[in-house]
């Protein structure tokens, strides 16, 4: 009888400890980041795969991108530079509009700031944080959830060289 009880007793933990084993696998490929590459990088990127990526927002030079692992271990693979910062459960990206020059010296607490370019700023904060930052706000700044899949600000561009052949430039 006691062989039965041990025999139970080991394949009760043999499960719960494969369970457990899984789940902290589930658990880190639901992992989100969200990461900053040049322009140039992610439309190679958007173009090329759409599984990788869940969102996309261009800020100028600079692309916002949202993912998970897959997309982090791509851009180490083709050795794109980013920034990368996980999104903990509770935080959202939000873009913030601002032309108050006083908010720069202002400190928000649990407020991660992403990307700051042109008065436009992408951080991530969770609701509570969010609505703490927006009674701090003057009436020259704004708040609002970071665009999916759009370009917030075009991305600088040379003159193409007919334009300046046709205006009179050399170079």
């Amino acid at each position: 009888m006691k062989r039965h009880k041990t025999t139970f007793l080991l394949a009760f933990l043999f499960i719960f400890a494969f369970c457990v084993a899984l789940f902290s696998q589930t658990q880190k490929f639901n992992q989100r980041y969200i990461l900053v590459v040049p322009t140039d990088s992610a439309i190679k990127i958007i173009r090329q795969s759409t599984n990788l990526l869940h969102s996309y927002s261009v800020l100028g030079d600079q692309t916002v991108l949202i993912g998970g692992n897959f997309l982090l271990d791509y851009l180490n693979k083709e050795k794109i530079f980013s920034s990368s910062t996980q999104i903990k459960e509770n935080q959202e990206p939000w873009l913030i509009t601002t032309k108050d020059p006083t908010f720069n010296l202002k400190i928000f607490p649990d407020v991660q700031v992403i990307l700051k370019v042109f008065g436009f700023w992408v951080v991530l904060a969770n609701e509570t944080t969010k609505m703490g930052m927006g009674s701090k706000m003057s009436d020259f700044s704004r708040i609002d959830p970071l665009p999916r899949n759009s370009t917030i600000l075009t991305p600088t561009r040379l003159p193409l060289k007919k334009t300046d052949e046709y205006c009179g430039r050399t170079s």
